[in-house]
Protein backbone atom coordinates (compact mmCIF):
# COMPACT_ATOMS: atom_id res chain seq x y z
CA UNK A 1 0.00 0.00 0.00
CA UNK A 2 1.42 3.40 -0.89
CA UNK A 3 0.88 6.63 0.98
CA UNK A 4 -0.35 10.06 0.02
CA UNK A 5 3.09 10.87 -1.31
CA UNK A 6 6.34 9.01 -1.78
CA UNK A 7 7.54 9.85 1.76
CA UNK A 8 4.64 8.01 3.42
CA UNK A 9 4.81 4.21 3.55
CA UNK A 10 2.65 1.50 5.08
CA UNK A 11 3.57 -1.98 6.23
CA UNK A 12 1.69 -5.13 5.12
CA UNK A 13 -0.96 -4.54 7.83
CA UNK A 14 -1.70 -1.01 6.68
CA UNK A 15 0.17 0.71 9.53
CA UNK A 16 2.05 3.87 8.71
CA UNK A 17 5.80 3.44 9.12
CA UNK A 18 6.71 7.07 8.43
CA UNK A 19 7.67 7.70 12.06
CA UNK A 20 10.30 4.96 11.84
CA UNK A 21 11.66 6.42 8.63
CA UNK A 22 11.79 9.91 10.13
CA UNK A 23 13.50 8.53 13.25
CA UNK A 24 16.17 6.92 11.07
CA UNK A 25 16.83 10.26 9.38
CA UNK A 26 17.20 12.07 12.72
CA UNK A 27 20.50 13.94 12.85
CA UNK A 28 23.13 12.54 15.19
CA UNK A 29 23.61 14.24 18.52
CA UNK A 30 26.18 17.01 18.43
CA UNK A 31 29.34 15.68 20.16
CA UNK A 32 29.48 18.65 22.55
CA UNK A 33 25.86 18.07 23.58
CA UNK A 34 26.54 14.36 24.05
CA UNK A 35 29.45 15.26 26.32
CA UNK A 36 27.25 17.69 28.24
CA UNK A 37 24.52 15.09 28.67
CA UNK A 38 27.12 12.57 29.88
CA UNK A 39 28.52 15.06 32.39
CA UNK A 40 25.02 15.97 33.58
CA UNK A 41 24.34 12.27 34.19
CA UNK A 42 27.63 11.91 36.04
CA UNK A 43 27.74 15.07 38.17
CA UNK A 44 24.20 16.36 38.69
CA UNK A 45 22.96 13.51 40.93
CA UNK A 46 25.60 14.55 43.47
CA UNK A 47 24.64 18.21 42.98
CA UNK A 48 21.01 17.35 43.72
CA UNK A 49 22.08 15.48 46.84
CA UNK A 50 24.06 18.53 48.02
CA UNK A 51 21.13 20.84 47.35
CA UNK A 52 18.82 18.55 49.30
CA UNK A 53 21.20 18.12 52.26
CA UNK A 54 22.85 21.55 52.50
CA UNK A 55 20.22 23.76 50.87
CA UNK A 56 22.67 25.66 48.67
CA UNK A 57 25.22 25.12 45.92
CA UNK A 58 28.56 23.69 46.94
CA UNK A 59 31.21 22.34 44.62
CA UNK A 60 31.87 22.89 40.95
CA UNK A 61 28.95 21.81 38.80
CA UNK A 62 27.27 25.03 37.69
CA UNK A 63 28.42 24.79 34.06
CA UNK A 64 26.46 21.56 33.67
CA UNK A 65 23.34 22.77 35.50
CA UNK A 66 23.40 26.21 33.81
CA UNK A 67 24.81 25.51 30.33
CA UNK A 68 25.22 28.44 28.01
CA UNK A 69 27.31 29.64 25.11
CA UNK A 70 30.53 29.82 27.14
CA UNK A 71 32.65 26.90 28.20
CA UNK A 72 33.03 26.32 31.93
CA UNK A 73 36.10 28.24 33.04
CA UNK A 74 37.45 25.45 35.21
CA UNK A 75 35.56 22.60 33.53
CA UNK A 76 37.83 19.73 32.67
CA UNK A 77 38.13 18.65 29.07
CA UNK A 78 36.27 18.09 26.97
CA UNK A 79 34.51 21.35 27.69
CA UNK A 80 30.82 21.84 27.04
CA UNK A 81 28.56 24.60 25.84
CA UNK A 82 25.24 25.08 24.06
CA UNK A 83 24.37 27.09 20.96
CA UNK A 84 21.03 28.09 19.51
CA UNK A 85 21.60 25.31 16.98
CA UNK A 86 22.12 22.65 19.68
CA UNK A 87 19.79 23.82 22.46
CA UNK A 88 16.88 21.67 21.29
CA UNK A 89 19.14 18.62 21.25
CA UNK A 90 19.95 19.24 24.90
CA UNK A 91 16.28 19.71 25.79
CA UNK A 92 15.42 16.46 24.00
CA UNK A 93 18.28 14.40 25.47
CA UNK A 94 19.11 15.83 28.90
CA UNK A 95 18.74 13.49 31.87
CA UNK A 96 15.81 14.04 34.23
CA UNK A 97 18.24 15.04 36.97
CA UNK A 98 18.92 18.33 35.10
CA UNK A 99 15.28 19.33 35.56
CA UNK A 100 15.34 18.10 39.18
CA UNK A 101 18.41 20.21 40.01
CA UNK A 102 16.97 23.35 38.43
CA UNK A 103 13.61 22.87 40.12
CA UNK A 104 15.29 22.30 43.48
CA UNK A 105 17.31 25.50 43.00
CA UNK A 106 14.06 27.31 42.19
CA UNK A 107 12.50 26.10 45.45
CA UNK A 108 15.58 27.03 47.47
CA UNK A 109 15.76 30.51 45.93
CA UNK A 110 12.09 31.04 46.76
CA UNK A 111 12.63 29.91 50.36
CA UNK A 112 16.07 31.34 51.19
CA UNK A 113 16.94 33.93 48.58
CA UNK A 114 19.25 33.89 45.64
CA UNK A 115 22.39 35.06 47.46
CA UNK A 116 22.22 32.17 49.91
CA UNK A 117 21.63 29.45 47.32
CA UNK A 118 23.82 30.37 44.32
CA UNK A 119 27.17 32.11 44.09
CA UNK A 120 27.77 31.74 40.34
CA UNK A 121 26.03 34.98 39.32
CA UNK A 122 27.81 35.34 35.99
CA UNK A 123 27.12 31.77 34.93
CA UNK A 124 23.46 32.06 35.88
CA UNK A 125 23.13 35.44 34.13
CA UNK A 126 24.49 33.96 30.89
CA UNK A 127 22.20 30.95 31.29
CA UNK A 128 19.18 33.25 31.77
CA UNK A 129 20.06 35.47 28.80
CA UNK A 130 20.58 32.49 26.51
CA UNK A 131 17.65 30.26 27.48
CA UNK A 132 15.13 33.14 27.48
CA UNK A 133 15.78 33.37 23.72
CA UNK A 134 15.49 29.66 22.93
CA UNK A 135 12.19 28.79 21.23
CA UNK A 136 10.11 25.79 22.23
CA UNK A 137 11.20 25.54 25.85
CA UNK A 138 9.50 22.84 27.90
CA UNK A 139 6.97 24.11 30.43
CA UNK A 140 9.21 23.28 33.40
CA UNK A 141 11.91 25.63 32.04
CA UNK A 142 9.38 28.38 31.36
CA UNK A 143 8.31 28.08 35.00
CA UNK A 144 11.88 27.95 36.31
CA UNK A 145 13.57 30.79 34.42
CA UNK A 146 11.71 33.74 36.07
CA UNK A 147 13.16 32.70 39.44
CA UNK A 148 16.61 33.59 38.15
CA UNK A 149 15.77 37.27 37.71
CA UNK A 150 16.19 37.90 41.44
CA UNK A 151 19.98 38.27 41.27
Amino acid sequence: MSGADETCHFDNRGNCVCAAIIEEKKEPLDPTIQTLVNKQQLYLPNALDILNRVGKKEGHWAWWAFPGTKFGRFEGPPKTKVTFGTAQQLIDNAPDVWQQVLQRICTLITNYGYDYVILDWGRVAFFYDFWCCVPSLPQWMITFIPHLTTF
